[in-house]
């Protein structure tokens, strides 16, 4: 995308929000995609060729992971582990874990809650996502 993103603190915490089956997970894992076309994709160059972000596509894997875990498996779900995990490699997060879970009274594991991590500011993506589909670009979309 043609779009600096400023980093950001995020800080992982333990949440109910974007969970699997109640009815706030299915209005959390909605919001993800609420966007004047109705999904995360762009449209850019004179003429207007549409292209995907990859940000909504990992989420939309997700999703997909989500369902898929209340219902029944489908094909889609091994391309989207293997889009996540090429995903996560690509964005290399390092920040460091540290063992915050006991095990037989002793800290041996990790969940990742509390670790801060420096992240790319994804609200522009979605600020700018909105601003490139209410454009002149997508005035004579199906």
């Amino acid at each position: 995308l043609p779009l600096y993103l400023d980093e950001v603190a995020m800080t992982f915490e333990d949440t109910d929000r974007y969970g699997v089956t109640a009815f706030r997970s299915w209005l959390d894992w909605t919001s993800v995609f609420h966007f004047p076309q109705g999904h995360g994709s762009v449209r850019l160059g004179t003429e207007g060729k549409e292209y995907n972000i990859s940000m909504f596509q990992q989420l939309d894997c997700l999703d997909t992971l989500r369902i898929a875990m209340i219902h029944s498996p489908d094909s889609n779900n091994g391309h989207c582990l293997n889009y996540l995990q090429q995903a996560m490699l690509c964005a290399s997060d390092i920040t460091i874990d540290a063992l915050n879970m006991e095990v037989d009274g002793k800290l041996k594991a990790k969940n990742g809650v509390g670790s801060t991590h420096v992240c790319r500011n994804w609200m522009q993506v979605y600020k700018f996502v909105r601003e490139n589909q209410r454009g002149p670009l997508w005035l004579d979309s199906d």
